[in-house]
């Protein structure tokens, strides 16, 4: 009421902050955004990795998989789905709400720059770009020409106009779609250079070495400092063609005998057609803080500009122009709104007859709806179909304030009161009831400030924009409707009355006098008001207007259907709820309405593989087929990606994913004054194109941004994912579920969404060829990419365009036409400057197939089952197909089929509005109980919400609308509506029975009484709803379920709060007692009058209990915890060491030659058994038996030559005899002479044996009894005691029937062995079988690097069945000698001071130091100050410190 009496008090003020407003509101009209979508901040970061020439296998492999692992780190990871596809991994990141997405993208940078370590080499970062609504193009900016082929146009659009995109703010633009790379090509010719025996990889080597980036650096001469470039970079594209092949001699063979140079581009990898020509075009997008109609209009203006930058031929046009639908909607909106002001006075003039009152009602309009807009600019949001839908809908219901308030100035001005204080009581009157519907229609969009995800960022700006709205409109209604009705509106009272009343008495108080009321009552409407009644009825001779006759045939029907209320009330409430759950049950559910918007977008795609000349021509000739049906002059536009976009350009994919050569998107603009129902000709399309192309498979997928948003990617509205780690097994489940999807009759393009079967050539080469024939891997690898692929990926080379001053790329490639079958790819050369070997000599080629795309839902695979629908609703249609999927059965393990795609969306929707629908009942609710401190009464005010669902559930399903985001508005609107419409009669019913305590009464004259308010506010919102019902303007379609929600609410809310309302409320009320509900005790209303003397005196008699109570509590509380104590004694306790051993040959011997030879036969071979001196091989050696004969013929002539002088002298020595006939001097000569002969002899017997013993080394024989293990010879190989024949064995001879089982023991254990133990063991070879062993060889010294002593232990083996070199798991029993005290492991506490045990001793805990000794089943030896009988602390910890009390539980002795 202040508010009213400072806007009486100072009208100028209100006029001027009325000024105000419109000023700084016109103001904001002209400079606010104006975009498609609100501010949908989607959590989501792509990252696109590019890699030329992998296949989609080895991109999961190499960077997808990796990627994942390294993006588990990242803060608020919500799920991650990746895309691997030829040359390309993209990687989606969604987020959970409320991550901050700065820190998100940052460390998404850090950990993908850490990824590249891990890397194929050559890897380049990868790009990273944040993803919301903005993102999606509202565009294409095309480049045509008729003489220009789409790779220079390609190149004049990356050149000359996206970099002219700075200029314009807020424009930005990917890489251009259509063409490929400018490039400088040079085409080897196969046959040239098998003819020079040269390998494609040559020319790649010769355009590394002529070709180069070199800086150019600084010569200072004199005074000059001298710049000093140079030609390294070649400078015309025609010198690529004299580069020279070879070096150092004047004859050479050059680049141009063996290939082609072309100013090209890079390899074909798709097109786009515009109107089936090819073209290019720039999709326009924009960053997210600018407005979509500026950032478009300021483009328009600029394409002049950047025209005149290019040739003339080439021609700039800007198509699919998303702007004109929000721009359009805006004009919709100021028609509707017009229209509907208009709409709204009149029905004031019709109820009230007052075409000043009706002025006053239609100025509130646009002050509120201006005032809307600035506030909505000030709270930074924008002009969109939300912020525009919440407009709209705010034009039918901001009459109520204003329409309520002339209203009931009319019925106090009909009491007969003068002009101004009708005004002031009438405003005063109603203020609070005004101010509590205000809240409960602000209340019924409070959920949208807790909502998340699309639908909350879809529903907060409508709220707002109504919100700011109604704010206003209730302002105005406060202060600018009493001003102006104090200015315009006339007095009721027609009698002329004298400007001066008579002496004392002014002009009011004889208006009083002469209407009857005193002015003593004034505080008191309600009596004023039976005052007024009963001169009414006194007065026979009174006419009575057309209104209060239907007022009083109403009120005589709310009297007779009084006596009937509870079966009345009772009936509706059934029947109502029946109604809405009915409805609710049959009702399609859609995320938005249908729209028939003039465009669509096709996908159509060819067998697996298909090469983009095929894909091409299909694309026409499915365009023909469109002419044909559409007529050619009805279709305005037809853009056509055909192929992959190439691979310099890895961020398109992200706004038109293309998944190979055999895709293409084609999108069609029909003009405006064609009309079509879109699904008929889609349907026709399909029918045309299943008939002409058979093997053609189809799929409509969203144009529009609104289902482009909403889809999230997903590229149908139904989307069946199948995630499973088997991809073989999640290709068979897809096959049945489009089985089973294909039986509901109205899907349509039931299809996968990836290429499974791609085909491919498969090329095994063997390694070990290679080496043979005198190649490498290298060498093959590097040839095989140049001739399939091209140099582009494995060589980097520039060349920079003198002309224009930028770089592109140069590469080596096999014209595509020269490979065009597996003897091609057999005839490619691998070696440099050789013939031979091609690679079909050191590889396998045959044909294959692999994944065209793999898709995974973090690492495990996933696959899509795609379908449309045809005249069915989501809701429907979502159940159908999850029925459908259910049908398939019981899925295997670790397979997971799910409804994706739009279906999720629809669900959270759905699922928010119901729940916000809830809460905002729930929150009217509570306000209403605490305003009227009545539960009953605020029920009663609810009851006629299921009129509402009924009237807009019932008026959606007859004019074929579903239930979706925009019903649902108007569902919600209307409950806010029609819940202020019962507050406006309730308020005034409870006032009434509070009075009279007549709970009949007061519901039969608040029913007469707010009657024509109540039918003015919902008749005005109900005309002010009907242009946007109907459905007309841009976007129309969009928006006319939200009206007709709002309209069938409100016509039944309003029969529900007229007829239904009285008699609930005279049902509920009629015992209700008018008793103050108040406990205030000093409150004499109150019924609790002195509570505060008895609750002292209960308070008192508590206090004794309460304080025994805590002291028992504080008892307990100083008790220490019983705690479990054991028994300690002695035991023995038996452990074992598992260790592994290694189980050897008991003898083992490597047999090599002793001499030089050759190996003439072998006895033996791998796996022979052999005895002691058994002959293994005979060796060859002539020299040796060369030598042994002639050490034979040495030998002899040695002999002869002895014998000769021993006969000598042994015939001196006989005639010596006799004295004097041999003189002693000749004597000693020949004896001499005879011990040097035979000292020869002996020389060269012994010579001779050494050849001799030689020559049996010939013969290799086996040292002792074993088995062959290793051959290494074969006969005839050379073999020696050194050097070449020497690296390996001849033979390895290993003794297997008698095993040495090694083991180390560790140092604690050495003492626990002796020669006598027996261990266990078993091998991994032979499960389940236990062998056993004795220790026979201890080394008696520990290792000094593994602190552990060598044990040997005998195993015979005569079956043969253990191996040498099978590792053993042993099992070594180590069985008590001693006894010691054993301790369960629980009972150690190892502090940071000290291993102890806790004894306790009277009581008290008592730490006892111990160490530990062997370990088993949980038990451990320990060893310190400790005694038979001592009671141990079984779960020893901290916390029992040292000389505390222990309160022993119960104590048990340790088994």
């Amino acid at each position: 009421m202040g508010l009213i009496r400072t806007a009486l008090r100072k009208p100028i003020s209100i006029l001027v902050l009325v000024a105000a407003l419109f000023f700084f509101g016109i103001n904001a009209v002209r400079t606010i955004k104006i975009d498609i979508f609100p501010d949908i901040d989607l959590p989501v970061i792509y990252l696109s990795h590019p890699y030329g020439g992998l296949t989609p296998d080895q991109m999961e492999a190499y960077f997808g998989k990796n990627y994942v692992n390294l993006m588990l780190y990242v803060s608020g990871v919500k799920s991650i789905e990746t895309k691997n596809i030829t040359g390309l991994t993209l990687m989606k990141l969604t987020f959970y709400e409320g991550t901050n997405m700065a820190q998100a993208a940052a460390e998404v940078t850090a950990f993908s720059n850490r990824a590249q370590a891990i890397f194929p080499p050559g890897t380049n970062p990868p790009f990273i770009i944040r993803f919301d609504a903005s993102t999606l193009p509202v565009g294409q900016l095309i480049i045509s020409s008729p003489k220009r082929s789409n790779n220079e146009l390609l190149d004049l659009g990356n050149t000359y106009v996206r970099a002219g995109f700075t200029s314009i703010p807020g424009l930005v633009a990917p890489a251009p779609f259509g063409g490929n790379s400018r490039t400088i090509v040079i085409k080897a010719d196969p046959a040239l250079l098998r003819s020079h025996n040269m390998t494609p990889d040559q020319l790649v080597a010769a355009l590394r070495v002529n070709n180069q980036t070199t800086p150019a650096g600084n010569v200072r001469i004199g005074d000059k400092n001298y710049f000093t470039p140079t030609n390294t970079t070649i400078k015309d594209v025609k010198d690529f063609g004299n580069i020279p092949l070879y070096t150092g001699s004047v004859q050479n063979l050059y680049v141009k005998d063996v290939a082609t140079v072309e100013d090209g581009a890079d390899i074909t990898a798709g097109y786009v057609l515009i109107n089936g020509k090819r073209s290019v075009y720039l999709p326009i997008t924009k960053s997210a803080a600018a407005s979509t109609w500026e950032v478009v209009q300021n483009l328009k203006k600029a394409i002049p500009r950047f025209q005149s930058l290019l040739p003339e031929d080439v021609k700039l046009t800007y198509e699919f122009d998303q702007s004109v639908y929000v721009i359009n909607a805006v004009k919709s909106l100021l028609s509707e709104g017009a229209i509907g002001a208009i709409l709204t006075g009149l029905m004031v003039l019709l109820f009230l007859g007052d075409a000043r009152g009706a002025l006053i009602v239609i100025l509130t309009i646009p002050t509120c709806v201006i005032s809307g807009v600035l506030f909505l600019s000030l709270f930074h949001q924008t002009i969109n179909i939300m912020t525009l839908s919440g407009l709209s809908l705010a034009i039918g219901i901001l009459v109520d304030e204003s329409t309520v308030t002339i209203e009931n100035i009319h019925q106090h001005l009909d009491m007969g009161k003068p002009k101004a204080l009708a005004i002031w009581d009438a405003c005063k009157e109603i203020a609070f009831s005004k101010l509590l519907i205000l809240l409960c229609i602000l209340a019924v969009f409070a959920p949208a400030f807790t909502m998340g995800g699309i639908p909350g960022s879809l529903f907060l700006p409508l709220a707002l924009a109504i919100g700011f709205s109604m704010i206003t409109s209730y302002m105005m209604a406060q202060t600018l409707v009493p001003v102006l009705a104090n200015w315009l509106m006339k007095e009721h009272n027609n009698k002329k009355h004298a400007k001066k009343g008579k002496k004392g008495i002014n002009q009011d108080d004889t208006i009083f006098i002469e209407s009857g009321i005193d002015p003593a009552t004034e505080g008191d409407t309600w009596y004023q008001r039976e005052v007024v009644e009963e001169q009414a009825k006194a007065d026979k001779h009174k006419k009575v207007k057309g209104f209060d006759k239907f007022r009083e045939r109403f009120i005589r029907f709310i009297q007779r259907m009084m006596p009937f209320r509870a079966p009345i009330v009772l009936v509706y409430i059934v029947g109502a709820m029946a109604l809405a759950v009915y409805f609710l049950g049959t009702i399609g559910r859609d995320v938005l309405p249908k729209s028939n918007a003039g465009q669509f977008q096709v996908r159509i795609s060819d067998a697996d593989g298909t090469r983009i000349e095929k894909t091409e021509r299909d694309v026409l000739k499915a365009l023909d087929i469109l002419n044909s049906i559409v007529g050619k002059e009805n279709i305005s536009i037809t853009s056509s990606m055909v192929g992959m976009h190439g691979s310099t350009f890895s961020t398109n994919p992200i706004y038109l994913f293309m998944a190979g050569t055999q895709d293409a998107v084609i999108q069609v603009a029909l003009k405006e004054d064609y009309k079509v129902d879109m699904d008929e000709l889609k349907d026709k399309f399909r029918a045309r194109m299943k008939q002409e192309m058979p093997g053609i498979q189809m799929s409509f997928e969203p144009i529009e941004l609104t289902d482009k948003i909403l889809s999230q990617g997903s590229p149908t509205p139904i989307e069946v994912k199948l995630m499973g780690k088997n991809k073989k097994q999640n290709e068979e489940y897809a096959y049945k579920v489009i089985d089973k999807l294909k039986q509901i009759p109205y899907l349509r393009d039931v299809k996968l969404g990836s290429a499974i079967h791609a085909p491919a050539i498969s090329i095994d080469i063997d390694r070990v060829r290679v080496a043979q024939l005198g190649t490498n891997m290298n060498d093959v690898s590097r040839s095989l990419v140049a001739a399939t692929s091209s140099s582009r990926f494995t060589e980097k080379n520039i060349w920079l365009d003198q002309k224009i001053q930028l770089a592109y790329n140069v590469q080596v490639e096999v014209p595509e036409n020269e490979m065009t079958s597996m003897d091609d790819i057999r005839e490619i050369p691998i070696n440099p400057n050789s013939a031979r070997p091609v690679l079909g000599d050191v590889a396998t080629i045959k044909a294959d197939t692999i994944y065209g795309e793999n898709d995974n839902l973090g690492v495990i695979p996933v696959l899509s089952v795609t379908a449309n629908l045809y005249k069915k609703d989501l809701g429907t249609a979502s159940h159908d197909v999850d029925k459908a999927i259910a049908s398939i059965g019981q899925l295997p393990r670790g397979l997971t089929i799910a409804t994706k795609g739009l279906t999720e969306v629809l669900n959270e929707t759905l699922s928010s509005l119901q729940t916000g629908l809830l809460v905002a009942v729930i929150v009217i609710y509570l306000m209403l109980t605490a305003n009227f401190q009545s539960f009953k009464v605020s029920l009663v005010v609810l009851c006629t919400v299921p009129a509402v669902l009924v009237g807009s559930l019932g008026l959606l399903l007859l004019t074929g609308s579903t239930l979706n985001l925009q019903s649902y508005m108007g569902m919600i609107m209307s409950v806010g509506v029609s819940i202020s419409n019962s507050v406006l009669l309730v308020t005034n019913a409870e006032e009434l029975r509070m009075k009279n305590g007549d709970a009949l009464l007061a519901a039969r004259e608040a029913a007469s009484l707010r009657l024509r308010p109540i039918l003015m506010t919902s008749v005005a919102m109900v005309v002010g709803m009907i242009p946007m019902a109907s459905g007309f303007g841009e976007a129309g379609d969009q928006a006319a379920p939200l009206g007709r929600a709002v309209i069938g609410g409100l016509v039944a809310s309003t029969f529900a709060a007229l007829l239904i309302l009285p008699l609930v409320f005279a049902w509920v009320q009629k015992k209700t007692s008018t008793q103050s509900p108040s406990l205030d005790p000093e409150d004499k209303e109150s019924v609790l009058f002195g509570a505060l003397i008895i609750a002292g005196t209960l308070n008192s008699c508590s206090s004794k209990e309460k304080k025994e109570k805590a002291a028992e509590e504080q008892k307990l509380e100083a008790a220490p915890p019983a705690t479990e104590v054991f028994t300690l004694q002695k035991g023995k306790l038996s452990s074992s060491l598992q260790t592994p051993g290694e189980l050897i040959a008991f003898q083992q011997v490597d047999i090599y030659a002793k001499v030089t030879s050759f190996v003439q036969k072998l006895h033996v071979d791998v796996g022979s058994e052999v005895t002691t001196g058994q002959l293994l091989a005979t060796m060859e050696a002539p020299e040796i038996t060369s030598q042994l004969a002639g050490a034979q013929s040495r030998l002899k002539a040695q002999e002869a030559i002895y014998i000769a002088s021993k006969s000598n002298y042994d015939r001196l020595y006989e005639t010596s005899q006799t004295p004097g006939t041999v003189a002693q001097n000749d004597l000693d000569q020949a004896m001499a002479k005879k011990n040097a002969d035979l000292a020869q002899f002996e020389a060269a017997k012994s010579a001779y044996k050494e050849v001799a013993d030689t020559k049996s080394y010939l013969e290799i024989r086996a040292p002792f009894t074993g088995v062959v293990s290793a051959r290494n010879v074969n006969t005839g190989a050379y073999v020696g005691p050194a050097g070449k024949g020497s690296e390996f064995p001849l033979f390895t001879l290993q003794e297997q029937k008698h095993l040495r089982l090694v083991i180390s023991v560790p140092e604690a254990y050495t003492d626990y062995l002796n020669n006598k133990s027996s261990v266990t063991f078993s091998v991994r070879a032979i499960p389940g079988q236990q062998f056993t062993a004795k220790v026979a060889r201890l080394s008696g010294a520990l290792d000094s690097k593994l602190r552990s002593e060598r044990v040997e232990m005998d195993v015979e083996n005569n079956n043969k069945k253990l191996l040498p070199g099978m590792v053993a798991e042993v099992n070594i029993p180590f069985p008590a000698n001693d006894s010691a005290f054993i301790v369960p492991k629980t009972a150690i506490v190892n502090s940071t001071e000290k291993m102890a045990v806790i004894k306790v001793v009277n009581g008290k805990a008592q730490w006892v130091a111990v160490k530990k000794g062997r370990e088993a089943d949980g038990k451990v030896e320990v060893f310190g100050e400790l005694f038979p009988g001592d009671e141990i602390v079984t779960a020893a910890n901290e916390e029992i410190r040292d000389g505390a009390a222990v309160n022993v539980k119960q104590a048990q002795q340790l088994k």
